[in-house]
Order: C-alpha cells, then structure tokens, then sequence
C-alpha cells in the first residue's frame, strides 16, 4: 500500500514473534517494544536534514554532523507510552506530548479525554506512536488533532496493523507515512487484531 513501509528485517520479525507469544512476561514485552521501536525511528528518520559544525576531537578539528531540526515525538496513551522512551533516547533534543484517545466498542466512536502537546508543533514533523493499528480510528482521530494544531507531516510507527485500518488511514490521510513491523493480521468484528498480540497496554503495564 502507498506511503507503507513493513520493515521485515529477520530481528524485527523475531522479537515480533516473543511480542505475540502470550507466555512473555510483561518486562520482556517491553524490553522487546523498546528494542522494536529503536530499530523503528532509525528507519523511519532517515531523511532527517543536517548541518554541520566544528569540534575539537584528541587530535585536531573535525567537522561533525547535527541534526537540523528534530521532529516533535506523540503518543498515543496509554499503549503509545511504551514506546516514547525509546523514541525520545535515539532524538534525546525532540520534544514530546501525549494523546489520551481511545475508540468505545459499543458506540464505535473515538472518545478524546486527554491532549497534552509540545509548544513547538506548528510547522514541524510528528512522529506519531501507537503499538497496534486495528480500525485506524484513534490514529485517524489523532492526526486530525496533530494537523489541527498546524503539524507539518506525520510519521505513524506501530509494531501491527490491521489492512483495513492501513488502507483507511491513507485514504483519509494520503499524506502520512506509516512504518509497521507487520501488516497481514485480521480486524475481529469487535475491532481486534487476529492473531494480534493481545491489548498492548495491558500487557504492558501487567493488568487486565
């Protein structure tokens, strides 16, 4: 699909597999979403733009690169959470905020109960995290807000995501990137992904 990218590098797809595994313990699942996000932003960052300035090394003077302007990192609460900190030690001068969205099984709407975003976002990039895409909607809704508040570009990474939710997300938005670990899971009629790899939150935080 357009503007997709399904990383399918042999680690990813491993560490994929512990994720699904319902016998990992909640701090390898974590160690293991941080790990997956990392290889994530290395990829999905690399037309960020340099410049360069003049250090002093041991030795002599050598010219060294800096990043010219860092995208401005978002999660999507709670699940998006488990993966801010790794984003934010690979860019340690990006600014993050926080989307609290989720969407009501019953109503089948999304339900926004919590926004908390970076001073800065106008003009920039938005790198926009969230562990699973099922419908697409909370992702949908969340970049509505993110372009509302004048974000230049949205880079969405999610470990999962569903065909529907994919295809919806860059219907509605043509423009935004999305970088996935992998894209062939099942929607359930209740808006779970099959086989999935459980509520990411959950399992994140060890609750039910």
């Amino acid at each position: 699909m357009k503007n997709i990218t399904c990383l399918d590098h042999p680690i990813l797809q491993q560490k994929l597999g512990q994720l699904r595994d319902k016998e990992t313990p909640s701090y390898i699942f974590k160690s293991l979403l941080r790990d997956i996000t990392q290889f994530m932003v290395y990829e999905a960052m690399r037309d960020l733009k340099l410049s360069y300035k003049t250090v002093q090394t041991p030795l002599q003077e050598a010219s060294v690169a800096v990043i010219d302007e860092c995208p401005v990192i978002i999660s999507i609460m709670r699940a998006g959470n488990g993966m801010l900190e790794a984003a934010s030690a690979l860019l340690p001068d990006a600014n993050g905020g926080h989307i609290g969205i989720y969407r009501d099984h019953l109503s089948h709407n999304t339900i926004e109960y919590y926004l908390n975003l970076p001073s800065d976002v106008k003009g920039k990039t938005a790198l926009l995290l969230d562990p699973i895409i099922g419908t697409g909607d909370t992702v949908i809704a969340s970049i509505d807000r993110l372009k509302a508040f004048g974000v230049k570009r949205v880079v969405c990474l999610s470990v999962l995501g569903s065909k529907e939710g994919l295809a919806k997300i860059t219907e509605i938005h043509s423009d935004v990137i999305i970088f996935v670990v992998g894209a062939n899971d099942i929607l359930s009629d209740n808006g779970f992904l099959l086989p999935g790899i459980g509520d990411a939150g959950d399992r994140i935080y060890n609750t039910n």
